[in-house]
């Protein structure tokens, strides 16, 4: 495999967003007595409260010290069910006896052992072997190249094609490489076929580099990314005097950044570490986030701080204050009502041995503060949405020819208004009067050829920031066909894959275990996928994302509840149900369109906006005009004032979050 095939086809193999393990994993350096002693019977306490709380990845290392995390792990773990958990290791430091370095600065009453680095392709295997031997396990999930930051030649030419050696014959189920180094970490996604990155420091509340490069890297090459070092060595924590920034006295601007990301929770009576351990899950590329743990209380803890909610408001402070984006905490928001925590549901609810439930982060818990949205009565005013610096996304427009894209789902007759050509032309001059400067371009036939022209156009058109094109989930071939679709011009902007659900007679077509397998390779490729649904498949959808939490969902039209008919409460059930995962979003659009087109009102609306914004929380859901099916019962600038009428309840920072702000995090779009 060349370099710039690697990472191109990653079917089939093993991966924590795909083993059902939970997105936290537990950091096992405390066990090695990192800066403080652990007893015997703390580790086995902690451990223990760790396995009861859902925990299920564990990640150790030779390093740890000296060999003494891993025996302590492998003690623990040796005799409970091995298809139950994950462990991965490192390799690069070799121990030795009267040799190499000691570093008990680091790690106390740990063995009298040095450490000699060693990146050979003998070095490898020996370090895995006697890896194996501590823990007394009968093989590591994942295995990283550990702290290759001054050995990186040694790294990709002997490790890593050892690593890849002992892959291919079944030893290790993946590979990948763990260190604080950003820049570097890059060059083993561009170069390598690695299955998976740990990356320590760089990308937490306070520190954002891996976000520039490295995550989005990944993303397009289907590689893991594993967080650790959430807390910066201890600042985020505890930002008072004497607070350390990666393992040294914080410096004056880093802690005064920290200081200010305390104050804005404190205003929002939220805890720093609740944010902070719960930041990386924000990030769809992010598989897991690694915390380290040393005591029973600790675990509990920090079980309960990744299932704080976390208001949409607050993010947004914390944002602007860790880019610089502004000078002062701007105020708080009108409206503190909470959306659900990135953290909630990430820890596994696990059955025990016994088959009970364990008591952990409640995935089935529903988002929210659990207050209604509803807004005044009244039709939709002419109202400006909010203003940004990054400008408004319309998150959901179409565009076709009916001669060189037929629209078979149009009826001439009932449809005519939509029944001829829509541009880009078209729509630019209404989108941008309304101050939309990015849009999200959805596929409307299940068509590789329309999803190719979608493509071609947005490579030509800054106004689209992303496509969300088709592709056959139920016929194979899924992980090739996307890598074919990136490969056309205009495919970096391929950012999700829709399938008419819809139209599919079969109420649980989506539990099909071919489409399954084809959703697997949509979340292995990065990428988001739309549910087009009626009310009728939301129980399937609730399944389904569930079922696969390595990808993230985002709901077409509310899944198109019968407004016309006013029908809530089936319907809001079912969202509520599928709300509760943290994987999925929703668009707040093509709601005019399911109610009466000739005598509907905002009124009519609102209890349907109303549970999507209480169900789901600002931060997870986004504006979409559906134009232009939209003009079968309103105009685009309608629909906009119809949907800020819907949302006027909300305080500045979520309306930002509805016009703009979830679409980009959600489709990773380019700022427009």
């Amino acid at each position: 495999m060349t370099a710039g095939d690697a990472g191109a086809d990653h079917q089939g193999r093993w991966r924590i967003r795909n083993s059902g393990l939970g997105r936290v994993g537990f950091g096992a350096a405390a066990l090695g007595g990192l800066y403080a002693e652990v007893s015997d019977e703390e580790t086995a306490r902690t451990l223990e409260t760790a396995w009861e709380c859902g925990l299920r990845y564990f990640d150790v290392a030779p390093h740890y010290g000296a060999g003494r995390a891993e025996r302590r792990l492998g003690a623990f773990l040796r005799d409970l069910p091995r298809h139950e958990f994950a462990v991965s290791t490192k390799v690069g430091r070799l121990l030795v006896a009267g040799g190499g370095t000691r570093e008990t600065s680091m790690f106390a009453g740990e063995p009298a052992l040095g450490r000699v680095r060693d990146y050979s392709a003998a070095g490898v295997r020996r370090s895995l072997t006697e890896s194996l031997e501590r823990t007394g396990l009968d093989r590591f999930d994942l295995v990283l190249i550990h702290d290759p930051d001054d050995f990186a030649r040694e790294a990709l030419e002997h490790a890593y094609p050892e690593l890849e050696r002992l892959r291919s014959e079944g030893v290790v189920r993946a590979v990948g490489v763990g260190m604080n180094h950003a820049p570097l970490l890059s060059r083993f996604v561009r170069e390598t076929d690695i299955d998976a990155v740990l990356v320590a420091g760089r990308y937490s509340l306070l520190d954002r580099t891996a976000g520039t490069e490295l995550l989005p890297a990944c993303a397009r090459r289907g590689v893991e990314v594993i967080v650790g070092g959430v807390l910066n060595s201890g600042i985020l924590a505890d930002p008072g005097p004497g607070a350390t920034f990666d393992y040294a006295p914080a410096p004056e601007p880093v802690l005064r950044r920290a200081r200010r990301l305390a104050s804005a929770c404190r205003r929002w009576n939220v805890p720093l570490l609740a944010p902070a351990l719960q930041f990386p899950l924000r990030d769809p590329s992010v598989s897991s986030v690694l915390v380290g743990m040393r005591s029973a209380q600790e675990v509990r803890e920090n079980v309960e701080l990744l299932a704080t909610p976390v208001p949409a408001g607050l993010w947004a402070e914390l944002d602007a204050i860790a880019t610089g984006d502004t000078a002062e905490p701007p105020g708080r928001a009108e409206s503190s009502a909470a959306g659900t925590g990135p953290g909630r549901g990430a820890v596994r609810r696990a059955a025990g041995p016994s088959g009970a439930a364990r008591s952990g982060a409640r995935p089935g818990m529903a988002a929210g503060d659990g207050t209604g949205r509803g807004g005044r009565g009244g039709e939709a005013e002419r109202v400006s949405p909010p203003s940004g610096a990054a400008g408004r996304v319309d998150a959901h427009h179409h565009v076709w020819r009916l001669r060189d894209r037929p629209q078979p789902w149009i009826d001439p007759v009932g449809m005519s208004a939509i029944h001829r050509d829509f541009t880009l032309e078209d729509l630019r001059p209404v989108a941008e009067e309304h101050g939309v400067t990015a849009t999200v371009l959805v596929q409307t036939v299940p068509d590789r050829g329309e999803t190719e022209e979608l493509l071609a156009l947005a490579d030509s058109e800054d106004l689209v920031a992303g496509v969300v094109g088709w592709v056959d989930l139920a016929g194979g071939g899924v992980a090739s066909e996307l890598v074919r679709l990136r490969e056309l011009p205009g495919g970096h902007r391929l950012v999700g894959i829709r399938h008419g659900v819809q139209d599919e007679s079969d109420d649980r077509w989506l539990c099909r275990p071919e489409v399954r397998r084809g959703l697997r390779a949509v979340a292995d490729a990065g990428l988001v996928f739309d549910l087009l649904t009626l009310p009728r498949h939301l129980p399937a959808a609730v399944e389904t994302v569930s079922a696969l939490p390595e990808l993230t969902f985002v709901l077409d039209h509310l899944s198109k509840p019968p407004v016309a008919r006013g029908a809530v409460r089936d319907w809001e059930a079912d969202l509520r149900r599928l709300a509760r995962s943290p994987n999925v979003c929703c668009k707040l659009s093509g709601l005019v369109t399911e109610a009466d087109r000739t005598r509907w009102s905002v009124a009519d609306l609102r209890p349907y906006a109303a549970v999507a914004l209480d169900a789901f929380g600002p931060d997870r859901v986004m504006f979409g005009s559906d134009w232009p099916v939209c003009l079968l019962a309103a105009e685009y600038g309608t629909v906009v004032a119809t949907a800020r009428e819907l949302t006027r309840e909300l305080g500045a920072v979520e309306l930002e979050a509805v016009f703009g702000g979830t679409a980009r995090r959600v489709y990773r779009l380019a700022a427009g």
